[in-house]
Parts: structure tokens; sequence; C-alpha cells
């Protein structure tokens, strides 16, 4: 039985319907190009970001949304609200105790 080549990110860019893909940063099943978000639900993370109430305050991630640039932005629940679209680069990652 002859088993077809893997496909590169470069061949998705003919395919019909995939056209895109390459420019917006989707995930590429055969090409293995994605990018692992750092963060995940319930993980406790200190939000960084001046101009929010809750910057330097514990949260939990309650949401992880991936952008249309495959970038990922997450919802972060604090005791008295919630933070939403916030970027990789403003979270903090709470250590654990042991």
């Amino acid at each position: 039985m002859l088993r077809p080549a893997a496909l590169t990110a470069a061949d998705y860019v003919g395919l019909p319907g995939t056209a895109n893909r390459r420019r917006t940063g989707l995930f590429l099943p055969d090409a293995g190009l994605f990018r692992r978000m750092s963060f995940e639900e319930d993980d406790a993370v200190i939000l960084h970001d001046e101009h929010s109430e809750y910057d330097g305050q514990e949260g939990q991630i309650t949401q992880v949304m991936d952008t249309m640039f495959g970038d990922s932005t997450y919802t972060v629940s604090f005791e008295d609200g919630q933070e939403t679209g916030i970027p990789e680069d403003s979270l903090e990652a709470v250590e654990d105790e042991e």
C-alpha cells in the first residue's frame, strides 16, 4: 500500500479552502505548525496591567480564546469580577505551594 508523502506548510497554501490558513496562523495538522498556549482554563495567574482595576491581583483563567492572528487571549475571574481579552504577556503563573 502506497502512502502519500507528508505535506508541509507550503503545500497547504495551494490547496482549495486553505489559502488563508497560512496567513492567519491557524493550525496546520500535518505540518505540525501550532502555537502551544502557556495557560489553560483553571490556571491561577496574576494580572499585570496598569490600566486594569485588577492589576497585581490573583485570579483564575475561566476561558481561553484564539484570535484570527494565531494568538490567545484569556478571560480571568477575580473575587469581585472578571477581565476579558487579556493577552498572554500580561499574565504571570502563580507558583504552586508545596
